[in-house]
């Protein structure tokens, strides 16, 4: 069974994603590795990155390289985000 980490579970595109789940893949917690990761989640209130751009950027950034450790070799990432 492949294993999917999906951040933004509850977000606008995550609940959406988890109803459109095939059959063989476990939605997992964070693993420590992952087959497939969705990347759905971010910091997304428009007020404070006007506020601290870089901050924003960093802690987006940082998120990804993170995740990214977690995906096995010859896996697959795709990120997402309404913003």
């Amino acid at each position: 069974m492949k294993k999917l980490y999906l951040t933004g579970k509850t977000g606008l595109i995550g609940r959406n994603l988890i109803v459109l789940m095939p059959e063989g893949i476990e939605l997992t917690d964070i693993p420590e590795e992952a087959d497939y990761i969705i990347h759905a989640a971010g910091y997304a209130q428009p007020s404070k990155f006007m506020a601290d751009e870089i901050a924003t950027i960093s802690v987006n950034t940082t998120a990804v390289i993170e995740l990214l450790k977690k995906l096995k070799s010859g896996g697959k990432f795709l990120f997402l985000s309404t913003s």
